[in-house]
């Protein structure tokens, strides 16, 4: 992204200056922390498991056993209960 690009934010109104603090930085970067480990995990078992479908879909059958089913289900539904309780927490409203 040019200087350019950025002064024409700047001048309407979409981006403004602004003095940081180095706890202000760290504690973004805490926040950003928190939500990558919240996730890493979750995110690369669920596109493992998006892999072994489109290998069943589209290359073979066979590929994706009953019990990978069950344990993709039970965490399927593990996921799904920390959305409700993040979404409790957070956004009552919305549950």
């Amino acid at each position: 992204m040019t200087s350019t690009t950025l002064q024409r934010w700047v001048e309407s109104g979409a981006l403004r200056h602004h003095r940081s603090s180095r706890r202000e930085i760290a504690d973004l970067l805490a926040v950003v922390d928190r939500d990558l480990d919240d996730v890493r995990d979750l995110a690369t078992y669920f596109d493992s498991c998006r892999i072994l479908r489109n290998a069943s879909d589209y290359d073979r059958a066979g590929v994706v056993a009953s019990s990978d089913v069950k344990e993709l289900l039970r965490e399927a539904a593990a996921f799904r209960g920390q959305v409700l309780a993040w979404l409790r927490e957070t956004h009552p409203r919305l549950v």
